[in-house]
């Protein structure tokens, strides 16, 4: 009786292995699809253009500073009104946009002439 156990005992352990070998390799392939379908997808927003023109709230969290800053700097004042502003810009109709490039190189200069 007690060959019966241990024999009972050791078939059960190597039942135990096969089905955690199973399971460890299991996890593992899965891990390893959502790794591919992971990186997929990022090379798929890496691919998705960055907007060219932006409005005065992405403008805002592009510069890192606060959307009224920006309505301070902007050329349309709350009656409607234009006035020069230091940061270009476009207008469309009543809607006014930056460019992201003219935005960039608006601050390389001024980031020069501030510093002398």
């Amino acid at each position: 009786m007690k060959n019966h156990f241990i024999a009972l005992s050791i078939v059960c352990l190597g039942l135990c292995f096969v089905i955690g070998s199973w399971l460890i390799a299991r996890g593992i392939s899965e891990n390893a699809a959502n790794v591919k379908e992971l990186s997929r997808l990022t090379a798929a927003n890496e691919k998705v253009e960055k907007p060219l023109l932006l409005n005065q709230d992405e403008l805002a969290a592009y510069l890192g500073i606060s959307v009224e800053e920006v309505r301070i700097l902007s050329p349309v004042t709350t009656d409607g009104s234009m006035f020069e502003s230091p940061i270009p810009y476009i207008q469309i109709g009543n809607v006014v946009y930056f460019s992201k490039a003219a935005v960039d190189l608006w601050l390389q200069k001024n980031e020069t002439s501030f510093i002398q």
